[in-house]
């Protein structure tokens, strides 16, 4: 399986009239590494969705982490981990 470009992602505000987009911190060759482009929405719509979009890696380590720490015996150990990571990547994910 190809993997996703590493994390974090960041949204990029529209220059002008153009579109909102969601870039990695890696750069390449070719330059900056742009992960999405979210045209013709609603202003606000929008940037929700590259909000969104830009929180995915969190996401999906959140959800890694709490399916890991529910499959173990001693989940209380690390409860309060996996809900600050829950927590932060709902916060991004929701622009906060």
């Amino acid at each position: 399986m190809t993997t996703p470009t590493p994390g974090p992602w960041q949204v990029l505000p529209p220059l002008g009239e153009g579109d909102y987009s969601v870039h990695s911190e890696r750069v390449t060759a070719y330059g900056n590494c742009y992960v999405a482009v979210i045209p013709n929405c609603p202003h606000a719509e929008a940037e929700a969705n590259a909000r969104l979009i830009a929180a995915a890696p969190e996401l999906l380590k959140a959800v890694q982490i709490a399916y890991a720490c529910l499959r173990r015996a001693d989940t209380e150990r690390d409860e309060n981990r996996v809900v600050n990571i829950l927590l932060s990547a709902i916060a991004k994910a929701e622009g906060e």
